[in-house]
């Protein structure tokens, strides 16, 4: 959720944008590491892709 809460080195954000065009929506959301993430977090992003 949106708030005021400094974003710290190696948190992760998601940034979920929307495009609108003549009533037809896209959504494109993203997830950023602030800096470089904890190796907990590279693991499970390594484990997600080879899942897909």
């Amino acid at each position: 959720m949106a708030s005021r809460k400094t974003i710290a080195q190696g948190e992760l954000v998601l940034v979920d944008c929307s495009g609108v065009y003549k009533r037809y929506h896209a959504n494109m959301a993203r997830t950023f590491a602030m800096g470089e993430p904890k190796k907990d977090v590279i693991e499970i992003a390594r484990k997600s892709v080879r899942s897909v």
